[in-house]
């Protein structure tokens, strides 16, 4: 799914902006300190848990499974990790 997402043109991938001083979104990877070797990439991180930092504007229409394979992915984690449940429909 991941790859499809950044095979997608760049007018797509640039709908989901990382805004600055986040790192959820579309974006590139951030500078920890000065004396960090620089290395070009480009990154698409979601926020899911807890569920405040969940910004849905962020989720992708396209490719058209990806939102559906994180959720399930996810609510896989909770269930197996002992976490509440959750429903698909209150993370989509």
């Amino acid at each position: 799914m991941s790859r499809e997402f950044f095979m997608l043109p760049l007018e797509e991938k640039q709908k989901y902006p990382m805004a600055p001083g986040t790192v959820q979104g579309y974006g590139q990877a951030f500078v920890f300190s000065e004396d960090q070797k620089l290395d070009w990439c480009n990154m698409f991180a979601l926020g899911i848990e807890p569920h405040y930092i969940r910004n849905s504007n962020l989720w992708p229409k396209k490719p058209a499974r990806l939102r559906f394979v994180c959720v399930t992915l996810h609510i896989s984690f909770r269930n197996k990790y002992d976490f509440r449940p959750y429903k698909i429909d209150k993370i989509c």
